[in-house]
């Protein structure tokens, strides 16, 4: 509910601001970026913790502290990623980032455990299984919203350009 009222927010901003000055304020181009790495960025930071929960070495020192360090370093990374990108190119790759790195766990979990999607089916094991299946669906989800977020910018390449008053009398 917060993500969505996020987007709405600042794509209502958005057509506000193209009709009243034909362009966004940096303000407004900041929450969209900001947008872009908190509702896409974290949850591939979320995977990455889950990633290093599974490749980190179980005897490290300090490996909790090195499996929340891959979460806010990818988030950092994300963040930074979407302030360089252009937004619709940034949502697009961001969410297909989070879709790959999701669906990646339970291969992951199959390459490092003996305890993999496979065995706890099998097995009867629910919890694992259940972990398993869901990341796969969280990562399908993920593939859908960055099909989605790519049709919506091959749409907008395909739309006609259109001239805002603004801009015509800012040509005279």
């Amino acid at each position: 509910m917060v993500a969505t009222g996020l987007i709405i927010w600042s794509v209502k901003r958005r057509q506000q601001a193209a009709r009243k000055t034909g362009s966004a304020r940096r303000g407004l181009v900041l929450v969209e970026k900001l947008n872009v790495g908190t509702l896409a960025g974290l949850p591939a930071g979320i995977a990455a913790y889950f990633w290093a929960n599974r490749l980190l070495p179980a005897d490290l020192p300090t490996r909790a502290d090195w499996e929340a360090h891959a979460l806010f370093l990818t988030w950092l990374a994300l963040l930074i990623h979407a302030a360089l990108r252009p937004r619709q190119s940034a949502w697009r790759e961001q969410l297909s980032l989070a879709a790959m790195a999701f669906a990646a766990i339970p291969l992951i979990n199959a390459l490092t455990t003996d305890r993999h999607l496979g065995h706890s089916l099998a097995s009867g094991d629910w919890v694992f299984a259940g972990f398993d299946l869901t990341l796969l669906v969280i990562g399908a989800l993920f593939g859908w919203a960055a099909w989605f977020a790519g049709r919506g910018a091959r749409k907008a390449r395909k739309a006609p350009a259109t001239v805002s008053p603004a801009a015509i009398g800012e040509a005279s």
